[in-house]
């Protein structure tokens, strides 16, 4: 790389006796630009419209941070310059001044902007460590007064939940705790949902996760359980109306399937209201601004539920196979709605809720799982996708079209060629089984390998802190009983498929690894399976030795260590790394080394030797790729970016600087241009990068 091409990228390390240490590595300046392809979507959990300049709308997405629209959500751009956190769990606007908008984040406390989103700070002084801050909710008439519902660091995962409800009277520069014994104290539970009474402002009312309503009488000082009538204390979301009369009609939605309880008294006590709701778990609830006998439910298993009477009965409101995050009324025109959905993105009505349709050009948050060059034309890809399937463009990204025709509605954790030929496409489901396309065919994709193992997981894919995880992993408390309740009623549940690799001297001996089945073998291409060890064990990588189709590696979550088999899986043993995760395996092209890792701590490579640190120590690699063509290139994803190896890892690269600070999940060389590699990443779709030697 000739020097015009390197800069300096400065790292601070962990910390030791002396203070952080920093890290100093040159990066690599791309000569053509590099580009963000898409495809559009990703996760929206929160939606929130201008009261005064109706047509903006705000959204907060998991992972990729907050975007915003001027056209009342059909064309969106990125609006998270400042925060340190991007994945958002609320937003609130300042109802007197617009430009003064929240975001609560997910286990990073709260941050703020007062230009409309032009640029964030941190705003937490006073907020515990790690805070969730699931609600957000401001005073109409004096707000300065702000509240949110927080979760802090818990118990092992169980209680006390260190739940606290934050009061600040000065616009969120400081903060003081407001309720922090929900339950008692060996609970300590918290608020998902908090809602200011607009008639009343003194009146706080907050939906906790195990106990019901709390109501505060006076601004948040003094509170106490208000739960007379309800029979189900899940509670998750809580809306007044803003037009009764008297400060009177409150609204309450519960997870566990017993739905909304409604009160005419202010919460004093309450009343089931549940006609037509068919066992929904309620995840959010938003009241027509406008036309305040009209709700909204947010639900998990029945779409969006819909009242036009004020809750005496429900009907469907539209999106009835998904599952919704977040609905949102237009301030000024109450037949514009909008939805975030957890799998497939941004909704938009303009029916109020009778038609929807996708409505997120400009929003690049989604999660890439694996991609594929077309063999025979550059222009077309192929590309995996977390939430929604499969996406191809026939123009290198311009636009993006579905390519699922067949496929179950499944998260997808690879996408992977045929060596032979990459028309042969294989997809790896959570619980779908595993599937195969043969592009050009009529059905495309089909089911293969029926005989996999049936699912019995009891927990996430990916724990908390591997850096795939999902918003499921990440927030397990709040989604365990619906994971657990799913998997119990799934028919023909098959375990999850993790990575897929196909012996190079033979190129019918497939591996599978799963989660939760150990690694599965295959001789007959895919077509039927048998186990090979490792059984009860997530499994998240293995590689196949180049010659010795029954030489195989595997990386689990076990940790401290990488497992080998020298006879296709009838027995396996530990080659131990202590002290580190491994998330990638891949075995080196021309190299006397058997097998390198990507670890919690950087590159390592294994010989007969033993173990050696490549670099990138104290970098979590999650993804390693050779170059097809050049000996020696070697590319590392991390948590945090990529870097480049020219010299068979001696030293590192950083680049292409567009993924600083993004976690990569695969790597791709287009076979056609051998300066040019895609980057598939968590949350914020492919980059197309260009690198001239």
């Amino acid at each position: 790389i000739t020097s015009s091409l390197v800069g300096i990228r400065t790292i601070q390390g962990a910390e030791d006796e002396e203070g952080p240490y920093v890290l100093k590595l040159p990066f690599i300046r791309f000569e053509r630009p590099n580009q963000w392809i898409g495809p559009d979507g990703g996760i929206v959990v929160d939606i929130e419209f201008d009261p005064i300049n109706k047509n903006i709308a705000y959204i907060g997405t998991w992972g990729g941070g907050v975007f915003k629209s001027y056209d009342a959500g059909q064309i969106w751009e990125p609006s998270s310059k400042g925060l340190g956190n991007l994945y958002i769990e609320s937003l609130a606007i300042n109802p007197k001044n617009t430009n003064v908008v929240y975001a609560g984040t997910h286990k990073g406390k709260l941050y703020k902007t007062i230009d409309g989103g032009q640029t964030w700070t941190y705003s937490s002084a006073g907020i515990q460590d790690e805070a969730i801050v699931y609600s957000i909710a401001i005073d109409p008439v004096s707000p300065n007064r702000v509240y949110i519902g927080t979760r802090g660091i818990s118990n092992n995962g169980g209680p006390p939940w260190n739940g606290v409800v934050y009061k600040s009277t000065d616009h969120g520069d400081t903060w003081r705790p407001s309720l922090s014994d929900a339950g008692g104290p060996e609970e300590e539970d918290w608020a998902y949902s908090l809602e200011v009474h607009p008639k009343a402002t003194n009146l706080i009312y907050a939906a906790t996760h195990e106990h019901g309503i709390y109501l505060s009488h006076d601004f948040g000082d003094n509170w106490e359980p208000s739960n007379t009538g309800i029979t189900n204390l899940t509670a998750r979301a809580v809306v007044a109306d803003p037009k009764s009369s008297l400060p009177k009609i409150i609204y309450m939605g519960v997870w566990t399937r017993s739905g909304v309880f409604k009160s005419v008294d202010a919460g004093d006590s309450w009343s089931m209201t549940s006609d037509g709701l068919v066992e929904a778990r309620i995840y959010d609830m938003t009241i027509d601004p406008i036309d305040t006998d009209t709700i909204y439910l947010s639900t998990f298993d029945e779409g969006i539920m819909k009242t036009n009477n004020g809750g005496d009965s429900w009907k469907k409101g539209g999106l009835n196979s998904y599952d919704i995050y977040d609905v949102a009324v237009h301030t000024g025109n109450n037949q514009i709605l909008l939805s975030g959905v957890t799998s497939g993105g941004l909704y938009r009505s303009t029916d109020r809720g009778i038609n929807w349709y996708l409505s997120q050009k400009g929003l690049t948050t989604r999660s890439i799982t694996g991609l594929i060059v077309d063999p025979y034309d550059p222009k077309i890809l192929y590309a995996s996708t977390l939430d929604k399937g499969v996406v191809q463009t026939v123009n290198q990204g311009l636009s993006w079209m579905d390519f699922s025709m067949g496929l179950p509605d499944d998260p997808i954790y690879q996408l992977v060629p045929h060596p032979l030929d990459a028309h042969f496409m294989y997809v790896l489901t959570q619980s779908s089984g595993l599937w195969l396309c043969m592009v050009g065919t009529e059905s495309c994709w089909v089911k293969i390998g029926g005989d996999l193992p049936s699912s019995t997981l009891t927990e996430p894919v990916f724990d908390a802190d591997h850096p795939f995880a999902t918003r499921e992993a990440m927030d397990w408390v709040q989604f365990e009983d619906l994971f657990t309740e799913r998997l119990t009623l799934a028919v023909d549940a098959h375990v999850p498929l993790l990575d897929l690799e196909i012996a190079p001297s033979d190129s019918r001996i497939f591996y599978l690894a799963t989660a939760g089945a150990g690694v599965q073998r295959s001789e007959n291409s895919g077509a039927s399976w048998d186990p090979a060890g490792l059984d009860g064990l997530h499994v998240w990588s293995v590689a196949v030795d180049r010659m010795d189709p029954n030489t195989v590696y595997a990386a689990t979550n076990q940790g401290d260590e990488i497992l080998v088999t020298v006879n296709g899986g009838q027995n396996w043993s530990e080659i131990p790394l202590e002290g580190k995760l491994v998330y990638d395996l891949i075995i080196p092209e021309k190299d006397e080394a058997q097998v390198l890792a990507g670890t919690s701590d950087g590159v390592y490579r294994y010989d007969e030797q033993g173990w050696k640190q490549l670099g990138l120590a104290n970098i979590q690699v999650t993804k390693l790729a050779y170059h097809p063509t050049r000996e020696g290139v070697i590319y590392a994803g991390t948590a945090s970016g990529a870097y480049v190896s020219m010299d068979d890892g001696v030293s590192w690269l950083f680049g292409p600087p567009e993924l600083d600070g993004i976690t990569v999940q695969s790597i791709v060389y287009d076979p056609h241009l051998p300066e040019r590699v895609y980057f598939a990443t968590k949350n914020f779709g492919i980059l197309k990068a260009n690198v001239t030697p």
